[in-house]
């Protein structure tokens, strides 16, 4: 009998397993797909560098040998103490390849892919596993953002870390509360909210799982014993997030912990607002429209079929898989799905620094496919179809959303492409007159004021620092900002014996030994005289 119950728990594990092929499968397309579009010339694949925020991790890793970084990193940031371990542990990629944050946001896009299937199957007892495979796959190729410098990868790890603390919170519970899983929760919970804090929710996904476990009765009396047990459960949780926060607050050196309050209550509406439809997906379809039409038809003429016959063969169906995942089911991962993504409405509606929308991007690589998947369970539920025909038609549907979001992470990708090409190009030149400057004794530090008439990429002015260090490096201090017109944080202002505002987001001064005054064509950088 023992023997019995060990084959069939080996065989439903292998055919849960098939789940993660499947969400592999899905990435390995993609992933294929950019080789192959950049293997055959086209402006796609790893032809990207570090940019924006990336030069600036860049920095720390380079100037902060060891565990440096991470005391380089609490001193200026002073929260998600974690965070720089992250990029520690892959120093070395980042520092020598310049691919290196697109390949650890794929990455970490496989793995929050693979932590939704595993989410879902262990919330529904594996009743919801075609959702799961559904869920992992979108979330695996959905990459599109407007942090186009791909540094949100750490954010996704973590994101994919809570959700693994919830698997194994559900799993504790479909094992009979065996210690193991709990344990392993708490442990990649406080990985999570410890590399991003606002990865907490995590802990109201516990509490919700633990009041609605199967199995007892809801009777009044259950109720209360349904809500005291969510309580003794959730209690480790928040006993470790209370002394984490006293931490913090002791050891914080920049005060973001005081600058939390609900000044402004329609913010919570907008942010909501901006879960359901966000600003931001009027960029993605507007990046899309730049793709080429025989590629987007090409794309869509050989993903699709291969979705279709990857989720129906290699991840099969049986006789427990709901088609594709209960009412019910689907009540409690949207629930889960919630509850991680309060803490994101929570601080939009609160935090100054974080107006609504800001923190959503950080998240919505996974609650756009949740939402999206469960408009179109609720339309196949609702379909007077057979069993059979209602998991193909899930699985069309699923393909095509799939299909829809890699085309969206191509268009993603093709922008990132086209800011590595031009911010190579502007630092090349720029590095250049800096060389000329050097030779010829100029004063440094030395701040360059540039005036463009290219509508090409411009390298951020707000990490100009990070650029300059990490392109130009041993010539000397040197800054660049933009003479572009309309408001800015403290403008620069021309005065007879120097500049005032030389560099972007600071306040200062600079004499005009130590002021160049640039024109960038998108070709060439010529010194000009003035700001004219």
């Amino acid at each position: 009998m023992n023997r019995m119950n060990d084959l069939r728990m080996w065989r439903g594990l292998l055919y849960m397993g098939r789940g993660l092929i499947v969400v592999g499968v899905a990435w390995l397309l993609l992933v294929v797909l950019l080789l192959g579009l950049q293997e055959s010339g086209q402006n796609f694949g790893f032809n990207v560098w570090w940019s924006g925020e990336a030069r600036t991790w860049m920095v720390w890793l380079q100037e902060g040998p060891g565990s440096l970084a991470a005391r380089i990193f609490w001193q200026i940031d002073g929260r998600n103490p974690l965070s720089p371990w992250w990029y520690i542990s892959v120093r070395s990629l980042i520092l020598s390849y310049p691919a290196a944050f697109l390949v650890l946001h794929l990455a970490a896009s496989l793995l929050l892919g693979l932590a939704c299937y595993l989410t879902v199957i262990s919330v529904t007892r594996g009743r919801g596993r075609l959702f799961g495979i559904s869920l992992g796959i979108l979330t695996a190729v959905f990459l599109c953002s407007t942090r186009t410098d791909n540094v949100h990868w750490l954010l996704l790890g973590a994101l994919a870390c809570s959700l693994l603390s919830v698997a194994c919170f559900a799993q504790f519970l479909n094992s009979g509360r065996r210690p193991m899983w709990l344990a392993w929760s708490l442990i990649l919970w406080t990985v999570a909210f410890q590399t991003y804090t606002i990865q907490s929710g995590a802990v109201l996904a516990v509490g919700v799982l633990s009041f609605l476990q199967e199995g007892q009765p809801y009777s009044v009396r259950n109720v209360v014993r349904r809500v005291s047990g969510a309580g003794v459960d959730v209690l480790p949780y928040v006993v470790t997030l209370l002394l984490f926060v006293l931490v913090w607050r002791t050891t914080s050196t920049t005060g973001v912990t005081e600058t939390i309050s609900l000044s402004d209550p329609s913010r919570i509406v907008q942010s909501l607002k901006q879960g359901l439809w966000h600003s931001d997906y009027s960029v993605y379809l507007a990046w899309a429209r730049q793709l080429r039409p025989e590629l987007a038809l090409l794309v869509l003429m050989f993903v699709v079929p291969l979705l279709l016959i990857t989720q129906g063969w290699v991840g099969g169906v049986s006789e427990h898989d709901d088609a594709p995942i209960g009412l019910l089911d689907l009540t409690k991962v949207l629930l889960v799905g919630v509850c991680l993504v309060v803490p994101t409405v929570a601080l939009e509606s609160t935090s100054p620094m974080h107006p609504p929308g800001s923190r959503w991007i950080m998240v919505i690589q996974f609650w756009a496919p949740l939402l999206a998947l469960s408009l179109v369970a609720l339309a196949v539920l609702s379909l007077p179809l057979s069993r059979g025909l209602k998991h193909w038609t899930w699985w069309l549907a699923s393909a095509s959303l799939a299909t829809g979001a890699i085309l969206l992470t191509l268009a993603f990708n093709q922008i990132q492409t086209d800011i590595a090409r031009d911010e190579q190009a502007f630092m090349a030149e720029l590095r250049r007159i800096v060389i000329e400057d050097r030779t010829a004794q100029a004063e440094f530090p030395r701040h360059y004021l540039i005036k463009s008439s290219s509508r090409l990429w411009l390298p951020s002015e707000f990490v100009n620092r990070a650029y300059t260090r990490t392109q130009i490096g041993s010539y000397g201090e040197t800054t660049f900002r933009y003479l572009t017109p309309g408001p800015t944080v403290y403008p620069p202002v021309f005065l007879p014996d120097g500049v005032k505002n030389p560099e972007a987001g600071r306040q200062g001064f600079a004499p005009y030994s130590r002021v160049g005054v640039l024109a960038w064509d998108g070709k060439r950088m010529e010194r000009v005289s003035g700001a004219d």
